[in-house]
C-alpha cells in the first residue's frame, strides 16, 4: 500500500515543483548606465508595459543613493548627455530635468526634494523616499510628443 501510495503522491511534487518560475528581468540599461553613470551603484526596477503597444513601453527605473552622487556631479553628466545627442526639452533647473533622444526615446532625471512635487508642465510627482535619484527610461512604440518638438520650443518654466 505505501509503495502505492508513493507512486501516487511522487508525480504530484513532481508536477508542482516543475512550475514554471519567473526569473528577475535582466538590466536592459547596462551600456548606457556604465556610459553615464560609471562607478556609480544603481537599483534597478523593470518596469515594461505589457499592454497595448500603440501606447509605448517604459523599461526601467533607476535609482542612485543622493549621499553617492552630488548635483554637481549630475550637471557633467546632463553635460555628457547633451553632447551625445541627448536634448533637453523640460526642466525647472533645479531637480527635474527631461531629455529625448530622436522622437521615441525619452529620459526623465528626478531629483527629490519633497514627496509630492510637480514638473514645470504640472504633472505630479510623488515619491516614496527622497534620498535617491530616480530616473526613468521610456521608449515608445510611436513618436513622443515632447520629443517631436523643434528645438526652438523648448519652454524654461522658470522664466514665466
Amino acid at each position: 500500500m505505501k509503495t502505492l501510495l508513493s507512486f501516487l503522491i511522487f508525480p504530484l511534487i513532481l508536477a508542482c515543483s516543475g512550475e514554471e518560475r519567473i526569473a528577475a528581468p535582466p538590466d536592459r540599461f547596462t551600456d548606457f548606465m556604465n556610459k553615464y553613470f560609471t562607478g556609480y551603484s544603481y537599483q534597478y526596477k523593470d518596469t515594461s508595459a505589457r499592454g497595448n503597444q500603440n501606447y509605448g513601453e517604459q523599461y526601467g527605473l533607476l535609482k542612485i543613493k543622493k549621499n553617492d552622487l552630488t548635483q554637481g556631479e549630475m550637471i557633467n553628466i546632463y553635460e555628457k548627455l547633451q553632447k551625445d545627442g541627448w536634448r533637453l526639452v523640460e526642466s525647472n533647473n533645479k531637480n527635474y530635468f527631461h531629455f529625448c533622444y530622436g522622437e521615441d526615446l525619452s529620459l526623465n532625471i528626478l531629483f527629490p526634494i519633497t514627496k509630492n512635487d510637480r514638473t514645470p508642465s504640472g504633472a505630479p510627482l510623488n515619491y516614496d523616499d527622497t534620498s535617491f535619484w530616480y530616473m526613468s527610461i521610456y521608449k515608445s512604440t510611436t513618436k513622443i510628443a515632447e520629443c517631436n518638438q523643434n528645438e526652438g520650443d523648448f519652454i524654461d518654466f522658470t522664466k514665466l
